[in-house]
């Protein structure tokens, strides 16, 4: 203990570790990515594609353990908190620079966490909308650069994991670039941006890198929209990496003698969004007819191989708040047409958006227009080409049903909930609004009591469950696929490298 406060020790593993020089550039880490990443601006881009790419370039004060669970360093090499648990004091690595040779300090770290949320600092903008803007505006009370290498965050409530999700942008290029930085990244990891084109981010190692020069030369983020050719690829040895492999290429990957599967239980959800905020979905008693109707044990088991848990609810096991009594009823389709009955529904066509990049989400589509089918709904299938596709067809309104899903590293209910059920939130793609729902978030989210947040999350659960702006389909058990001449590989539950990619090597042949 010291004057008030809890020290945390944390040990600065980096500075035991011996590392070996870093090969010739030659050495090309290809990784396979479904679609285009968008912006590779951390306060601008949340989903799975921008992140995978800029995993190896930014880093965030503080990060997350392998399996999540346990806050260890970053570019903070310890950290402080006040008795009361709403004080942060972070040390900051000496040493560290950005790609573009700016020093990191606690008053570029202070700049990144306020352009993220507070309007009138510098760098804020507010078009494109900054995907944690709510998070920290209802999370930091202030910040304080004390010295160099000393920032204080103060805190509304003690839900500091949410600042692992800030990674650090050079100041110098965000003065260069301005709102442009997406275009440009400049940070502080082991890999620097080098190109991007049409279907390939590519980056180079950081020779500089504050904690050794990683082993590979370059990582090329390839960009395979069609599954059955990313696979071709990567059988033949054209792509290093598949992040995600469909269930139906298990078994030729399981077939080659010279691929790797890991399987890498994830924090998911995948859901059927209704558009609640216009016909027919604005009646409840619709969207309880099409949860009805679907037989979704039936339709994830054959469809996922058995690389599923189904889901009740919207939060997955394993994540504080996850709700272990909320149940699912058996498929009723005679349920479904009284309830389409009374709604004076019997006619209906609708429209179901989906990404069509992947086999999977092809077979579950079918299987949901069939199941409908027999209750007298008749369902439009429009494939998307891919994942942006799609959710920018959401966000203009396109389509009445859509197939998704949410991943998060982080197993709070403060990072799934929120995010897909407040009222307005950036992520909230079905257009739901309930403000009892919104009420009771806001209050979990200030209070100190872990059961206590606990209770209000599984009471707003048990309301959005009943509300039905989504039938909640399963959580994915991910399967990822690598090349045997590759080694180092050591996967978070996104099927992120731990290490940011610095250890991976790959063998000459």
């Amino acid at each position: 203990m010291t004057c008030g406060k809890t020290v945390v020790a944390v040990a600065v593993v980096a500075a035991t570790l011996v590392w070996l020089p870093a090969p010739s550039a030659a050495a090309v880490f290809v990784y396979h990515l479904n679609a285009p990443a968008d912006l590779l601006d951390p306060a601008k881009c949340n989903n799975q594609r921008c992140r995978r790419v800029m995993w190896p370039i930014y880093e965030p004060l503080i990060d997350l353990s392998k399996d999540s669970r346990t806050l260890v360093p970053a570019l903070a090499e310890s950290w402080e908190v006040s008795r009361d648990g709403l004080t942060y004091t972070f040390r900051l690595r000496r040493g560290v620079r950005f790609h573009d040779g700016a020093e990191f300090t606690a008053a570029a770290a202070k700049l990144n966490l306020e352009r993220n949320f507070l309007k009138g600092k510098p760098f804020y903008t507010e078009t494109p909308r900054n995907v944690r803007e709510e998070l920290l505006a209802g999370l930091i009370r202030d910040i304080t650069v004390q010295n160099d290498h000393t920032l204080v965050v103060g805190l509304k409530h003690p839900q500091v994991h949410i600042l692992f999700l800030i990674p650090m942008v050079s100041p110098e290029a965000l003065a260069k670039y301005g709102k442009d930085i997406g275009a440009h990244p400049v940070g502080t990891g082991p890999f620097k941006f080098l190109r991007r084109t049409s279907d390939e981010v590519r980056l180079v190692a950081n020779k500089d890198y504050w904690s050794g020069p990683p082993k590979l030369g370059e990582i090329s983020f390839r960009v395979i929209t069609d599954s059955e050719k990313a696979m071709r690829s990567f059988l033949s040895g054209g792509v290093d990496f598949l992040p995600e492999v469909e269930p139906l290429y298990l078994e030729r990957i399981i077939a080659n003698q010279t691929a790797k599967l890991v399987r890498v239980p994830t924090l998911s959800t995948y859901y059927l969004g209704f558009r609640v905020d216009r016909r027919p979905f604005d009646d409840a008693r619709v969207r309880k007819a099409v949860t009805s109707a679907l037989d979704v044990d039936r339709a994830v088991l054959f469809t996922s191989r058995g690389m599923a848990v189904p889901a009740y609810g919207p939060i997955p096991p394993g994540v504080g708040g996850h709700d272990p009594e909320l149940k699912r009823s058996p498929s009723d389709p005679a349920a479904s047409r009284r309830l389409l009955q009374e709604a004076g529904a019997t006619q209906l066509q609708v429209a179901l958006h989906f990404n069509a990049g992947w086999g999977f989400f092809a077979e579950l589509a079918q299987a949901i227009k069939a199941d409908l089918m027999k209750v007298g709904i008749k369902v439009d299938l429009v494939p998307s080409p891919g994942y942006p596709e799609l959710v920018s067809e959401i966000r203009q309104g396109k389509g009445d049903l859509f197939i998704y899903n949410w991943f998060t590293i982080l197993p709070d209910a403060d990072v799934w909930l929120p995010p897909l059920f407040k009222t307005k939130s950036v992520d909230n793609l079905t257009g739901y609004a309930n403000p009892a729902v919104d009420e009771l978030l806001d209050r979990a989210r200030l209070l100190m009591d872990p059961a206590a947040r606990v209770a209000l999350y599984k009471t707003a659960q048990r309301m959005i469950v009943n509300d039905a702006p989504m039938v909640f389909l399963f959580h994915e058990v991910r399967v990822s696929a690598f090349n045997t001449r590759v080694s180092g590989i050591d996967l978070n539950v996104q099927s992120f490298p731990v290490d940011r990619f610095s250890r991976i090597e790959i063998r000459s042949d």
